[in-house]
């Protein structure tokens, strides 16, 4: 009964480090829209929408945007323009020299050309050929639509389904492989960040010290000639340690006065 009592006690502490160890999502769910009050929506077609309730001006437009998001997202030949757009875009600036086994004719023209390519050169990105492979399955994927004819709305909305399907499942296997990872990275960003900002910080406070310093100097100065020596005294100054000089070394110190302004012994 004890060891048992032990095991299981070894499980639930093992299952709550993972929930506190469980890795962030790297594509969030999106908020949902709120409203200050629940509404019913009325009626709906492509250009009107009727909304029991009131409603603000800002919450209405997120309404509006939602919907509008939702009615694309079901769009199917809106949705292939779109991701055609966007893969030439990813692909065009790696396309290179025009092969001389392709026509010029089809070179300009960016679909043909894609057609007619088979791969890019050796030198581009990873991302750019995973383009030009998914632009050729969606052309192939067009020609067959084309070729099946008229068919239902049904259809399309279930071909939709089937592209966010995918990408569903493709997040999914990237979270697994790549999440932590991405985690790390993004942690690591942000402590890097915050170190080189307290790094400045104290960069900034002590330019202004030693600015003050060699202002301070300066003011007994009988010439300007006096501001090499001036540096160079400063520099000889150390920290406790008697290694580390106080105001910064001889060559930090002249890069910081080439930016002072109140350097002359009048100011």
């Amino acid at each position: 009964m004890a060891k048992a009592k032990k095991q299981a006690t070894k499980a639930a502490k093992a299952t709550d480090g993972a929930k506190r160890q469980q890795t962030p999502a790297m594509y969030p769910t999106p908020a949902p829209t709120e409203v200050a009050t629940p509404l019913e929506l009325v009626a709906i077609d492509p250009k009107t929408v009727a909304i029991e309730g009131s409603v603000s001006p800002e919450e209405f437009a997120a309404i509006m945007k939602t919907l509008e998001t939702e009615r694309r997202r079901m769009d199917l030949v809106e949705r292939i323009a779109g991701y055609t757009k966007t893969l030439l875009l990813r692909i065009v600036p790696h396309c290179g020299e025009r092969p001389k086994n392709i026509a010029p004719a089809k070179w300009k023209n960016f679909e043909q050309r894609i057609k007619a390519m088979s791969k890019l050169p050796a030198n581009a990105p990873a991302e750019a050929c995973d383009a030009l492979a998914a632009l050729h399955t969606l052309f192939q994927m067009a020609e067959e639509l084309a070729e099946a004819g008229d068919w239902p709305d049904s259809i399309d909305r279930a071909i939709c389904y089937a592209i966010d399907f995918g990408q569903l499942l493709q997040r999914g296997q990237t979270q697994i492989d790549h999440g932590a990872n991405v985690d790390r990275g993004k942690r690591n960003a942000k402590a890097t960040a915050g170190a080189n900002a307290v790094k400045k910080t104290k960069t900034d406070e002590r330019i202004e010290a030693a600015h003050a310093e060699f202002n301070r100097r300066m003011a007994t100065a009988k010439s300007l000639r006096m501001k090499t020596a001036t540096l160079t005294n400063m520099s000889k100054v150390m920290e406790d340690d008697g290694t580390t000089p106080k105001w910064g070394s001889l060559r930090t110190l002249n890069r910081w006065e080439r930016k002072w302004k109140s350097a002359t012994p009048s100011e």
